[in-house]
């Protein structure tokens, strides 16, 4: 009997232009995203990239490692988050505060 192949769509963005990765791969069908990530091709690809601290979503939705993959899958890696949203928020809030400040003291001045 033959196994099934199937596309997936591999996404990975980066701030790096250099770390750009969109490339279309054909693997067996069954597959879970850890062992996607074991085949020869997608490791040698990724080899800059540190796996185990992304996370990894199909369509803009979060999935896990052991997550079978489909055909036409679009498998994204998402990048860890830097910043928590609330921290985030905290940073904008005082850069308009200082920014509004410094405006306000330019208008006094001329």
């Amino acid at each position: 009997m033959r196994n099934k192949i199937i596309s997936i769509n591999l996404i990975y963005i980066n701030d790096n232009p250099k770390l750009k990765i969109s490339l279309l791969f054909k693997i067996e069908k069954g597959v879970s995203i850890k062992k996607f990530f074991k085949y020869k091709e997608v490791s040698d690809v990724l080899k800059k990239i540190s796996i185990s601290k992304h996370k990894f979503g199909i369509f803009g939705n979060i999935v896990r490692d052991d997550y079978i993959l489909q055909n036409h899958d679009r498998l994204e890696i998402y990048n860890p988050i830097k910043l928590s949203p609330k921290t985030r928020r905290n940073l904008i809030l005082s850069n308009k505060r200082k920014s509004s400040w410094n405006h306000l003291i330019f208008r006094l001045l001329s």
